[in-house]
């Protein structure tokens, strides 16, 4: 959809609304991001994922500002908890760099009630993304309904090999994601 940033379709097959746009998100529109400390700029920042084997906070390339989470993947596992107050459509998106990355890894929402979330795997890309469109940064995302309000873990898991850079994570209620929000556990109007 022109002007959209992104857009989800209605999946009807044998009717008349069978993909036609069921929402689209606006370029310049700003929603909650749920995430405190989404964007890795503080020193020390552990807020989102504790640090494991392979991980690391870097200068080295960033989407947005001058830090990044790294990820060496060699099956390593860690997750950060996002505190959902109620129930409904949200959407995790994020902005990945992938350099020479083979296998599945990637991002799940995962609840104690619920385990995974069905519909909440999201796989890094592979390869080696493309270096002159956004410096190699793409984002991704996957749309999720969420039944039970509570404390969720956004984890970052899998096998394969290569290295990711991750930045700008943003939990937003709705069936695609909005615009990057700087402001952290707020809305902007």
């Amino acid at each position: 959809v022109l002007g959209s940033a992104a857009t989800a379709y209605n999946n009807a097959e044998g009717t008349k609304k069978h993909h036609t746009v069921s929402e689209a998100a606006i370029k310049n529109v700003s929603s909650e991001n749920l995430y405190l400390h989404p964007s890795f700029e503080e020193a020390g920042n552990t807020y989102m994922f504790p640090l494991v084997t392979g991980m690391s906070y870097t200068t080295s390339d960033a989407y947005l500002g001058e830090r990044s989470l790294k990820v060496e993947l060699s099956g390593n596992s860690s997750c950060g908890s996002v505190s959902i107050n109620e129930a409904g459509t949200y959407c995790f998106s994020a902005y990945v760099k992938s350099v020479n990355v083979t296998g599945t890894a990637g991002f799940y929402l995962w609840s104690s009630s619920a385990g995974i979330i069905e519909n909440s795997r999201i796989y890094f890309p592979l390869g080696t993304t493309n270096t002159e469109i956004e410096n190699g940064w793409q984002r991704i995302y996957f749309t999720v309904e969420i039944t039970s309000p509570g404390t969720h873990f956004l984890y970052i898991d899998g096998t394969g090999t290569g290295t990711v850079y991750v930045d700008c994570f943003q939990l937003e209620k709705g069936k695609a994601p909005g615009k990057y929000n700087l402001v952290e556990k707020a809305t902007t109007s």
